[in-house]
């Protein structure tokens, strides 16, 4: 799981060679294709750990001896599963998000490569449509790939 404040596209080297500003929308545009299917998981995923944490510490009263008795010990458990549930699902949460954001990345990342050399297109000028990789000489046009210009990370004229 990566630090939230951690840029999460400095994973990727084929975005070394761009600004954050640059890597940042691009991050943006590649969640925006993908979010809508990747809510289920996450959703489902976030609440089936809340009722199994909670399951779990709803059975740890009955288990720990010496619990004060009384309404004290009651109210220091119930404040414990609360806090344990909540922090355990904002933490699941997270994991669930940057697994997809990562994930949503490398796709677009991946899709974004020569089709002879595997090289990265990414930030290559296009031409009438195409573009052509430097190293191989192919000429790549963009609709045959189904890419665009922001897929490539070239700003449009």
């Amino acid at each position: 799981m990566r630090l939230p404040w951690s840029k999460v596209y400095r994973a990727f080297p084929e975005l070394d060679e761009f600004d954050d500003d640059q890597c940042e929308r691009f991050v943006r545009w590649a969640w925006s294709k993908v979010w809508l299917r990747m809510v289920v998981l996450p959703v489902a995923g976030g609440i089936a750990w809340v009722v199994a944490v909670h399951l779990v510490l709803s059975i740890l009263p009955a288990t720990l001896p010496g619990l004060p008795p009384g309404i004290g010990g009651a109210n220091l458990v119930a404040l414990l599963i609360v806090v344990l549930s909540l922090a355990s699902s904002v933490a699941v949460g997270f994991f669930i998000r940057d697994s997809l954001l990562i994930r949503a990345i490398r796709d677009r990342v991946r899709s974004a490569r020569c089709l002879e050399c595997r090289f990265s297109l990414l930030g290559l000028p296009i031409c009438e449509g195409a573009v052509a990789y430097p190293e191989c000489g192919t000429a790549l046009a963009l609709d045959e790939l189904g890419l665009t210009a922001r897929d490539l990370m070239v700003e449009e004229d």
